[in-house]
Order: C-alpha cells, then sequence, then structure tokens
C-alpha cells in the first residue's frame, strides 16, 4: 500500500513535468525517490544493514551512514527553499518545516539523540496542514482555469469561466 502511494508521488512528478512545470516535476519526482530509497534502506530484504552488522563493522556506522543521507535531503531541500522563497507563504512554511525535519532527523541519527529524532518527526508532521491546504488551492484553481467547471461551495453556486447563459 504504502509503494503504490510512493508511485503516485513520482507519477505526480511526472505529470507535473507534461504541464511544464518544473519546479513540480522536480519536487514530486526527488522527494518520490526518496521514499522509496529510504523504505530500500530501511526493509530489511534490501539487505542494505548487512555490511554495517558484519564484525568489521559497529552499529553506529549504519546510524552514521543515514544521517548522512538525511543530511544531503536537507542540503537538497534547503536549494528547493531558496527557489520558493518569492513564492507564497504556504510554499516557504512547508519547504522550511521539511527542511527542519531533515536537519534534526540527520542530528538525530548522527548523534543517536531520541529527542532529536522526535522533533524531526515533529517538524515532518507540521508540514501536513500546509500540503493540503496547497494541494486544495491547487485542484481549487485547476478547475477554475483548465475546466471552466461551476464550482459550489458551503451551498453557493459559482460559475467558472463564462457568463452562464
Amino acid at each position: 500500500m504504502n509503494l503504490l502511494f510512493l508511485n503516485s508521488q513520482l507519477l505526480a512528478g511526472l505529470g507535473e513535468f507534461f504541464v511544464g512545470n518544473t519546479f513540480g516535476a522536480t519536487a514530486f519526482s526527488s522527494y518520490g525517490a526518496f521514499w522509496l530509497s529510504y523504505a530500500a534502506i530501511l526493509v530489511p530484504s534490501f539487505n542494505v544493514a548487512a555490511p554495517y552488522s558484519a564484525a568489521s563493522s559497529s552499529p553506529e556506522e549504519f546510524k552514521t551512514a543515514i544521517s548522512f543521507f538525511l543530511f544531503g535531503w536537507f542540503i537538497f531541500t534547503f536549494l528547493m527553499l531558496l527557489a520558493m522563497l518569492k513564492h507564497s507563504v504556504a510554499f516557504v512554511f512547508l519547504f522550511t518545516t521539511l527542511d527542519m525535519a531533515f536537519l534534526t532527523l540527520a542530528l538525530g541519527e548522527y548523534f543517536a539523540k531520541e529527542a532529536l529524532i522526535k522533533a524531526g518527526g515533529v517538524f515532518g508532521t507540521c508540514t501536513l496542514p500546509d500540503r493540503y491546504w496547497l494541494e486544495l488551492t491547487y485542484h481549487v484553481y485547476l478547475g477554475i482555469v483548465f475546466f471552466r467547471s461551476t464550482l459550489c461551495v458551503f451551498g453557493v453556486v459559482l460559475h467558472t469561466g463564462s457568463d452562464p447563459k
């Protein structure tokens, strides 16, 4: 089920590419790939952790490797945040909280601090209402601009596009 959701994020990136939204294509595709790769790291059947559990290495090396992985995503998200600074406050809030989530998760894995990992989860959860708001406004925009549909809000019918006859 989760892989279906993750693949839908990659498909959304592909859809944004065909629409011509380069930033949306980059964001959706990249974060979809992040979730797939992070799942591959944590799923035991992929054996990513197996080399770190050998007698020659310690379990702390695996946590350090995960922290470097997350820190790389912190840098990528920071660059995406810089690209969003000229846009709406909602986008800036989304990428700021997502950036803080990656930073605190990376630091929590590196220093093995459970409190930092929990703080990263809180920052990640703070992105949810903003993402839902952005998605709602985007779909309403698509309905108004591209489909010229009739929108019903709280019982009031709003005709979009040309005047109704």
